[in-house]
């Protein structure tokens, strides 16, 4: 099948050419051959591109055609309207005009179009309406309103709301991106609707609801659901009167049609207005009255949702008309509220707090989550004065409305959680409990009675899990609410015993979330144990035994070993020391719980690695707090001796090569272990370091075993990190052992953690490390050469597919680079130069300059930037030594001199724009001012490469003589100067 234009071209007598109703078909058929289809969508391109495309799809409209073909004949003159319309003779647009409008007469009324075919229609019509109306179409409205009012044929009805419902996205609705000239279009038509025939469009769509009963029920539902959308920028007075009103009351029986029509009124509510204005449009319309007599039906879920949402844009509607609320929306200072308009709006306030409780404290989340705003924002408003009449009653209402809606409800599935339970707990924390928050900030005293009252009612019956939990939750967002828990708990006996109480109750319920909440709440008031110390041990049991710890349940278990550490780390330091007597059991039922970790055959899950490493860290820290003196050790050795044992265990124990990958992976699991069990003992090094030496000799010598083993080797690294923390200074005596044999296995996927390791020890160390770089330093900068030259290869790549294929490997090599530059930079500023020019590492001074240039030409002047400042002060401290080698002033002279200057030329730089590369500049300044102080030929050089390069003498000369002149603002300008010079040639 061939589709090319025919001799006679698209038309044919009037009609659509058959080749192109063919065409499309094609285009449309999924069953057609790729080829075939393929050819099809290519012809229909190029006729929707044609500037006549729009002459052949018009007869399309008027003839009997399949739904495809009318819709690639609409899509066709959605694309004229859209890109070609202004290059038409107006002959041409009013045919297109006229022949629209035809179809919508002649051909709608008698034939049942489907959805989008309608959408395109209406969106063509509307894109035409844009440019033309009112100008040169200023009768659309007035004939499509005749076409409508005459018999109201259902299918002209549906077309004349879709091209409302269009006219409101593409013209009156906000959008992002549009010009000055779109929207001033935009505004213009819209003031010209208002003006021209914006009543005789409301009052078709009244007519339109109004025959609702005759009508389809589709069509009444779009007509609400348009006029919703309209009445936010039409005259408030098209709808705000007694027979728009009344409509909308008696279509809130209507059950097809309800929420559309609470819709409508949320819109007027909404309307934005002065609050004199408001408040006789509220009183007008009787709202509140009606709504409070209205019954709701509980089998309609959209219904309640847009009820509540009539509720609570009420409510803020009212509050923002009083004088305190006024303020709080405007938080600016706005003319006050008359005296009058603001009384009325507070009686109007007391009547919707009663309408909003029907929905606050609803089953349905949905439902519920619509009053957030109104309640959070009446809080506000009583915070800002107490004094409201009504405020306190108010207040107690919507604190038992929360109690009953933070409550789990029965659907909830604790077993098998999915995206209904998440929605749920998502809700219960970011609408009534942000409710309760605000509350307890602005009226703590009355929230935390309510809170007694409340939990004293619940026990004094028969409570549930779900009562149980909801009251933690309460006494834990109390928490997070008021100003100073610990003052609180410090002042308030009758608080601190009421949390006593609960603490007491809940530790007993076995239910999984009454569990998690108690632990979370404990940690939330660990304060408490300040003043009642003889709690700590009882409330410390329940996280250890079968309740915590060692619950069946993983998700308990889990949340126990977490919070149990945070609670012990929030512990002051007397507390911590208190627990010394009770110190050995506590440990011995830790490690008891690790114990099954490390014995099992079988790997442990994710979630049973973090539960151990939360375990061995809290050991450390009941260590650590009774560690006071080499008398105390014997606390740190009984924690440290089954891990050292089961790692001497491992370094007799025989492993075949089938076993040797799960084998290195427990070995990881127990030096993680230990460095997790070290995080707290640092405040004495040179009580544990005997211990700790021990087990980091232990280490090195499991790690021997298997040092390809990716967890072991990472493991390691992060052990030697825990004890330059807990050993200090005690650890540098390992060191050169413990990096050698780290380096000796290094490759280039797995020196990046080591090089960090060996920079932060320095850091951390500084001067002290002399001995220790003095040994290491040679072999370090070899293997780091060596593994930023196995990628050289990625410098080889050409093509988009080769650059795309390396990308990876180019960010190692530039991971490697920057950690190297800053060992190097490391090795400088703290001190530890002199192991560069030591009689051990004589042929190093070399070696490290010219690894050092490799950065010249990284595409991240941050490298380059500090590639030349380590030249400059590897050379310059070289220097202070003693005489340079001469090899050392050729290498500077014939490479680093050129590649500093190249080096600014690179695509990727721009002065203009990027502060890096105006760092590099001022490097390259600092590195060429150095250079004429160490070697006196540098001059000579820079000056010959600079002419060699094209350059003008004079300007290379000017260049030269700032230089000598130590000029560094001069330089700065003739190098930017040198650098547009190049770049423009």
């Amino acid at each position: 099948m061939d589709f090319t234009p025919s001799s006679t071209g698209f038309l044919i007598d009037g009609g659509m050419n058959a080749e192109v109703i063919t065409a499309i078909r094609a285009a449309f058929d999924p069953n057609q051959p790729a080829n075939v289809k393929e050819m099809a969508v290519t012809y229909c391109e190029r006729l929707k591109q044609s500037p006549d495309g729009w002459r052949v799809c018009l007869p399309g409209l008027s003839q009997p055609q399949a739904e495809e073909v009318k819709f690639w004949c609409l899509e066709v003159l959605h694309h004229t309207a859209q890109h070609q319309y202004h290059l038409l003779a107006e002959a041409d647009r009013a045919l297109l005009r006229r022949s629209l409008m035809l179809y919508v007469k002649d051909v709608i009324p008698v034939t049942t179009q489907p959805a989008f075919v309608k959408n395109k229609l209406s969106l063509v019509l509307v894109k035409i309406v844009k440019v033309d109306y009112p100008e040169r179409w200023g009768n659309f409205f007035t004939d499509f309103l005749a076409l409508v009012n005459n018999g109201q044929n259902e299918q002209i009805v549906d077309v004349f709301l879709r091209v409302l419902k269009m006219i409101d996205d593409e013209i009156v609705c906000f959008e992002e991106g549009r010009s000055r000239e779109e929207i001033q279009r935009c505004m213009a038509i819209k003031d010209s609707l208002r003006t021209d025939c914006m009543r005789e469009i409301v009052d078709c769509m009244y007519r339109i609801l109004h025959n609702s009963a005759i009508l389809s029920q589709f069509l009444a539902r779009t007509c609400l659901d348009t006029l919703s959308e309209y009445i936010g920028w039409i005259d408030l007075d098209l709808v705000g009167n007694q027979r728009f009103v009344t409509l909308f009351y008696s279509l809130l029986q209507n059950a097809n049609l309800r929420s559309s029509a609470a819709q409508c009124l949320t819109q007027m509510v909404y309307k934005r207005m002065p609050p004199d204005k408001k408040v006789a449009l509220l009183r007008h319309l009787d709202i509140i009255a009606v709504l409070l007599r209205f019954p709701l039906p509980q089998g309609d879920p959209d219904f309640l949702v847009a009820m509540a949402t009539l509720a609570s844009t009420l409510g803020q509607q009212v509050l923002s008309c009083t004088r305190v609320g006024n303020r709080l929306a405007n938080r600016v200072t706005v003319e006050e509220v008359d005296a009058t308009v603001s009384q009325q709006a507070m009686l109007m306030l007391d009547q919707a707090l009663h309408l909003g409780y029907q929905f606050l404290g609803h089953d349905l989340m949905l439902v519920n989550d619509e009053m957030t705003e109104f309640y959070l924002t009446y809080t506000n408003m009583v915070k800002a004065d107490e004094h409201l009449p009504g405020g306190m009653s108010h207040f107690r209402l919507i604190l038992a409305c929360i109690a009953k809606t933070l409550q789990y409800p029965a659907w909830y599935n604790f077993d098998r959680p999915g995206d209904r339970e998440s929605k749920f707990d998502d809700f219960r924390t970011g609408g009534p409990g942000r409710i309760f928050i605000n509350q307890v900030r602005c009226l703590p005293e009355l929230c935390i009675d309510f809170l007694k009252e409340h939990a004293t009612s619940v026990f004094a019956g028969k409570p549930t899990f779900q009562t149980v939990e909801a009251v933690l939750l309460l006494l834990y967002l109390s928490g997070e609410g008021l100003k100073s828990l610990d003052r609180q708990l410090k002042e308030d006996l009758p608080f601190r015993e009421l949390a006593c109480r609960l603490f007491a109750a809940c530790s007993a319920e076995p239910h999984p979330q009454v569990q998690m909440g108690f632990f979370r709440c404990v940690v939330r008031f660990s304060s408490i144990f300040q003043h009642e110390p003889n709690m700590m041990l009882p409330v410390l049991t329940c996280f250890l035994d079968a309740r915590g710890i060692r619950s069946p349940n993983e998700t308990v278990r889990g949340t126990a070993c977490y919070t149990v550490l945070k609670l012990v780390k929030q512990l002051p330091p007397e507390l911590k020391r208190n627990l010394k007597p009770v110190l050995d059991p506590l440990l011995k039922a830790l490690s008891d719980f690790v114990l099954p970790f490390f014995l099992c055959a079988s790997l442990p899950s994710h979630r049973a690695i973090e539960d151990c490493q939360y375990i061995c860290e809290l050991m450390g820290i009941l260590v650590s707090s009774a560690v006071v003196g080499t008398q105390d050790r014997q606390f740190c050795a009984k924690a440290l001796s089954f891990f050292q044992q089961q790692l001497q265990q491992k370094l007799v124990e025989r492993v075949d090569e089938s076993q040797a990958q799960l084998f290195g992976t427990k070995v990881s699991h127990l030096i993680n272990a230990m460095g997790c069990l070290s995080k707290s003992l640092s405040h004495d090094a040179k009580v544990v370091a005997p211990l700790f030496g021990e087990s980091l000799t232990t280490v090195l010598s499991v790690y021997v075993l298997q040092p390809k083993h990716e967890d072991v080797r990472k493991m390691t690294i992060f052990f030697l990190h825990r004890m330059a923390d807990c050993l200090a200074e005690e650890v540098i005596v390992f060191l050169p052992a413990s990096l050698d044999i780290l380096l000796r296995h290094s490759e280039p996927n797995n020196i990046t953690p080591l090089l960090t390791l060996v920079n932060q020890l320095i850091v951390k160390f500084k001067g002290k490390m002399l001995s220790t770089l003095d040994v290491l330093i040679m072999p370090l900068v070899n293997k780091t050469i060596q593994c930023i030259d196995s990628y050289a290869f990625v410098d080889k790549a050409v093509t988009p597919a080769e650059i795309n294929a390396v990308g990876p490997d180019s960010q190692e090599r530039l991971s490697l680079f920057k950690l190297y530059y800053s060992l190097l930079k490391g090795v400088i500023s703290c001190g530890c130069l002199p192991v560069v020019t030591s009689s051990r590492n004589i042929a190093l001074d070399g070696l490290v300059l010219r690894s050092v240039l490799v950065g010249y030409a990284s595409p991240e002047s941050g490298v380059q930037k500090s590639c030349f400042y380590t030249l400059n002060e590897l050379v310059t401290y070289i220097q202070s030594q003693n005489a340079i080698d001469k090899e050392v002033v050729k290498f500077m002279l014939e490479e680093a001199t050129p590649k500093s200057m190249l080096s600014l030329f690179l695509p990727h730089l721009d002065l203009a724009k990027d502060a890096g590369t105006l760092m590099l500049h001022v490097e390259i300044v600092r590195f060429h001012l150095s250079m004429c102080k160490v070697i006196p030929q540098f001059l000579d050089c820079v000056g010959s490469y600079l002419v060699s390069s094209g350059l003008p003498p004079a300007l290379a000369r000017e260049y030269c003589g700032a230089l000598a002149r130590e000029d560094q603002t001069a330089c700065k300008m003739l190098l930017k100067q040198i650098v547009e010079m190049k770049v423009a040639r």
